[in-house]
């Protein structure tokens, strides 16, 4: 049974919802004391509304802007996205991917970004190299902390501290 069989036949988002009188659809069997989907309920009448937005208008103007500028730093967004999908799906290919700690695959996964738009757009953009590093150094501090994982650091060493970057742009001067 699917998620919205399983949403419709436990009562749905809320107690007391209201049941449409309609016969069953099912082929297979209803579980006992469930509520049968209704002849309709995959027509329109049966659809979820959506919340009205709370905002009246969005600058489009600044949206436009903000793509144009990502755009001209990183290259074809879909462009970039392949390459990144392409480096994740090799990371997940890997033996060791599923034995990997969470924040290992979140730091490699965002690692992967960084390197997709190094490779699609601006390579001398000191900002991806940055966060490279600092995705890197967020693991690497809690492998330093030692959270009963096997280390193969020295855990003497302890944390280390995130050195300051001179702002972007501002390199040599």
């Amino acid at each position: 049974m699917g998620r919205l069989d399983d949403w419709y036949f436990h009562g749905g988002a809320s107690s007391g919802e209201a049941r449409s009188p309609e016969p069953a659809t099912s082929t297979g069997s209803v579980p006992k004391g469930a509520t049968p989907l209704p002849a309709n309920f995959y027509t329109k009448e049966h659809k979820v509304k959506r919340p009205k937005s709370n905002y009246t208008h969005v600058p489009q103007g600044s949206i436009a802007d903000t793509l144009a500028e990502r755009g001209t730093r990183y290259g074809e967004f879909k462009d970039q996205a392949k390459i990144a999908m392409g480096i994740r799906r090799l990371m997940e290919d890997t033996a060791k991917w599923d034995s990997m700690a969470d924040d290992q695959k979140h730091a490699l996964s965002y690692i992967a970004d960084k390197i997709a738009r190094i490779l699609n757009g601006d390579p001398d953009y000191d900002d991806n190299w940055r966060d490279i590093s600092g995705y890197a150094t967020l693991v690497l501090n809690r492998l330093l902390e030692g959270d009963g994982k096997e280390n193969p650091g020295d855990p003497s060493d302890g944390p280390i501290e995130v050195p300051r970057f001179p702002q972007a742009g501002s390199f040599g001067q």
